[in-house]
């Protein structure tokens, strides 16, 4: 499969330990444009950073606008992409080559991708085709941002940074709690450090700014890391 990708290097060495290397990847850096890359034959595109900056996949669609694609749609929906870019005036095919996936960094070489679907059933011949084409296999869940795994461990990571802020414990005892207490992969911190706390403090501000539940609303202290890292 010729497959273009498109985002940031970290995340595209996970992708490819997930695919493998039995495919022509054509790796377009973050912040490269699609346009280099017009003439290639492309079997489908996968965005990982379409939540940090939509308008390199919205041109993509309309080069390659058959091909099945695959957007890493956390902090952004589908719909809201579809609505910021109406003037770009997609058809219904084009619409449904698309698929919302949790790509944050971390969750992309897993057994299962967490997916999300423009109106929930029209993209299911994409979901189809990464199954059949390139083994993948789904878990759909309903289009928010957030979606269910990202938004829950962003709430974790920003209850982590409320008990060191309140000087409940240390970062250090709050990471080995959580690993030796819930069987958690990482500690919290650990785990804001590789998805990147711009990924954090940005879904946690999606998801609030969505839902209005103080659940999600951030800590201080996660804000002040995030900044100092800009």
């Amino acid at each position: 499969m010729n497959i273009l990708v498109m985002g940031e290097q970290i995340r595209f060495d996970e992708l490819k330990l997930k695919l493998g290397n039995g495919h022509y990847y054509y790796f377009l850096p973050f912040g490269q444009v699609v346009e280099t890359i017009k003439q290639k034959k492309i079997d489908c595109v996968i965005d990982l950073n379409f939540d940090d900056d939509a308008n390199n996949f919205a041109n993509a669609l309309l080069m390659f606008p058959t091909a099945p694609k695959m957007v890493c749609g956390v902090k952004k929906t589908l719909s809201q992409f579809f609505f910021e870019f109406q003037d770009y005036d997609f058809d219904q095919q084009a619409k449904s080559t698309v698929v919302g996936v949790n790509f944050l960094p971390t969750f992309i070489n897993k057994p299962l991708t967490e997916a999300s679907s423009l109106g929930n059933v029209i993209n299911k011949q994409t979901l189809d085709w990464f199954e059949n084409h390139l083994g993948l296999a789904f878990e759909l869940v309903g289009e928010r941002v957030g979606m269910v795994v990202p938004r829950v461990v962003c709430m974790l990571i920003n209850e982590g940074f409320f008990a060191l802020q309140e000087r409940t414990a240390t970062q250090a005892d709050i990471d080995k709690s959580m690993k030796l207490g819930t069987n958690y992969p990482f500690g919290v911190f650990e785990w804001s450090e590789r998805i990147g706390i711009k990924n954090v403090y940005e879904t946690l501000l999606s998801v609030y700014e969505d839902t209005q539940d103080e659940r999600y609303k951030i800590c201080p202290l996660l804000k002040k890391t995030h900044l100092q890292t800009i």
